[in-house]
């Protein structure tokens, strides 16, 4: 008889340990899922992260064009889907690409004549704008044709209403 007290009484420490191990292995089950959705959060908080990057980087650039405020538009590569861009930001690429960076200029002529006769003492910053401006300037692909003096002399009135400077 003892020795069924003796069975009686391991199997129900058995029992008890049992419960405590399953109680644990619950334990650890939820943990590991905690782990899983805890890794799911960090790579959604990297994904939204380099979204916001990459729209900042497609934010246009205020920048000083003769003398007036501009926005930049980023250089345009084969490479980037311009699908993903909004539909008024697509518009302001084709506009720009259109016009082949053409800008009206408002300020003064600094001198009458193609052939310079003295120096015009501009300031180092002018020159390096220049500078950038003829590099953009050049990296852009085109297929126009230049047109003759002759041409502008007629064209210019016609069109814009303004007479066109001998």
């Amino acid at each position: 008889m003892r020795e069924l007290e003796r069975i009686t009484a391991r199997r129900g420490e058995l029992d008890t340990l049992a419960e405590e191990l399953a109680k644990q292995l619950q334990v650890q089950a939820e943990r590991e899922e905690l782990i899983i959705v805890e890794r799911v959060l960090h790579r959604r908080a990297e994904q939204d992260r380099a979204a916001e990057q990459d729209a900042a980087a497609f934010a246009p650039t205020p920048a000083w064009v003769a003398g007036r405020a501009v926005l930049l538009i980023p250089h345009r590569s084969e490479a980037e889907d311009e699908a993903a861009l909004p539909d008024d930001y697509r518009t302001i690429l084709a506009t720009a690409y259109r016009a082949e960076l053409s800008a009206r200029v408002d300020q003064p002529v600094l001198f009458d004549d193609p052939v310079l006769q003295r120096d015009l003492q501009l300031p180092d910053s002018w020159w390096e704008d220049l500078a950038g401006t003829l590099e953009r300037v050049g990296a852009v692909d085109t297929d126009r044709v230049a047109v003759r003096q002759q041409y502008m002399g007629r064209a210019i009135p016609e069109f814009v209403g303004i007479p066109a400077r001998p």
